[in-house]
């Protein structure tokens, strides 16, 4: 797999793996400071793509990192 398999974003990261069948699964992880259930603050998985194509991987991986442009819970300033 030529994916990387971690890409920060400012409101979380991007993670990438090959799965046993050949897969990749993309997963974006977003920051959430306030979450809804109270506790600390952390990290919660928001977006999921499974793929065989390895350029459609790559292009979630840009698309997911735009959408993760600030963290839950904070405002844009």
């Amino acid at each position: 797999m030529r994916l990387t398999p971690f890409t920060p974003a400012p409101g979380g990261f991007v993670t990438a793996i090959q799965l046993s069948d050949g897969q990749f699964l993309i997963e974006g992880w977003v920051f959430n400071a306030t979450p809804f259930a109270g506790g600390e603050p952390r990290h919660e998985p928001n977006h999921h793509f499974l793929t065989r194509d390895e350029t459609a991987a790559t292009e979630t991986i840009s698309e997911f990192i735009g959408w993760l442009d600030k963290p839950l819970g904070r405002s844009a300033t």
